[in-house]
């Protein structure tokens, strides 16, 4: 497998980490994921590239990638910095997310294994650069080697016409989403 392919792997884990909606009850919800709730599109990337949805669930969120009105990927996201177990085909994987003392800032720290290749370590920052807007910056190490891949992804509140397009609805502006 190449690097190029385990880092659209991890980009797409990470892309699926996937979307936050509703109101959050402070026992059962972590208060801090709500600026993340609803959907969010990706900017400067090719037409129907999909979105990113967040909604409550469990004391943290689940994180909803739909792309070509189509159910992509799924995770389960919890701020309380304990590794939890994912599978992305077929690599293992770890994820920890942590928020900053402020709560403006959700950390995230990641190992994969793909099959026999070497593992690789990612770290990560979600974090708000304006209203509406927020920045998904990662970064990948391939088997602890020096050289290591970055890239930054950042999101808008979708738009009706972008929910429309995936068939679907935004709770965080009222409607259902499916």
């Amino acid at each position: 497998m190449t690097t190029a392919k385990c880092v659209a792997r991890v980009l797409a884990l990470t892309v699926a980490l996937g979307a936050l909606a509703g109101s959050v009850q402070a026992q059962d919800a972590d208060s801090r994921w709500v600026p993340f709730l609803g959907c969010w599109e990706p900017v400067d990337v090719e037409e129907g590239a999909g979105l990113l949805c967040f909604s409550e669930m469990d004391g943290g969120v689940q994180m909803t990638n739909v792309a070509s009105a189509d159910i992509v990927s799924r995770e389960f996201m919890v701020a309380d910095g304990q590794p939890r177990a994912v599978t992305v085909d077929d690599c293992d994987a770890w994820e920890s997310v942590t928020f900053s003392e402020d709560g403006h800032r959700a950390f995230t720290r990641s190992e994969f294994v793909c099959g026999d290749e070497p593992a690789r370590s990612g770290t990560g920052v979600m974090t708000f650069t304006g209203a509406n807007r927020w920045a998904a910056v990662r970064s990948l190490t391939v088997d602890g080697e020096v050289e290591t891949v970055a890239w930054v992804q950042v999101y808008r509140q979708a738009t009706l016409e972008a929910l429309t397009e995936q068939g679907m609805m935004d709770q965080g502006l009222g409607r259902d989403m499916t």
